[in-house]
């Protein structure tokens, strides 16, 4: 049986996972209009802080496998370039299922 995780553990793996994205995106936004100025400087503080605090945390939460953690961060990327289309449809129904109870692990997507 599945061991069960905590609401703070969910939110915390959340936090790092988007502070993963903010890094990636930030790189690839580098000296372009979306990232000067005091916004830059910001996310490089943030990234930072939660560097220091959370270095030793990500290698447990993450387990190492960096192929799954590449995996991750495409999947977020997906979702960032399918919501900057203006289709969340398929979030909103990810969201719908799990909310529903669904554990999508069990389950392989095909197109219909």
């Amino acid at each position: 049986m599945e061991k069960p995780v905590s609401q703070e553990l969910i939110t915390y793996i959340t936090l790092l996972s988007a502070m993963q994205v903010i890094q990636n995106c930030s790189l690839e936004l580098e000296n372009t209009a979306y990232m000067q100025g005091r916004v830059k400087v910001k996310i490089r503080e943030a990234i930072n802080a939660i560097t220091q605090v959370n270095d030793t945390r990500k290698k447990v939460i993450w387990k190492n496998d960096s192929l799954l953690s590449a995996s991750l961060m495409q999947g977020i990327h997906i979702i960032g370039e399918q919501l900057a289309k203006g289709d969340g449809i398929a979030l909103a129904n990810i969201t719908t299922l799990t909310r529903q109870g669904v554990d999508l692990s069990k389950y392989k997507l095909v197109e219909i």
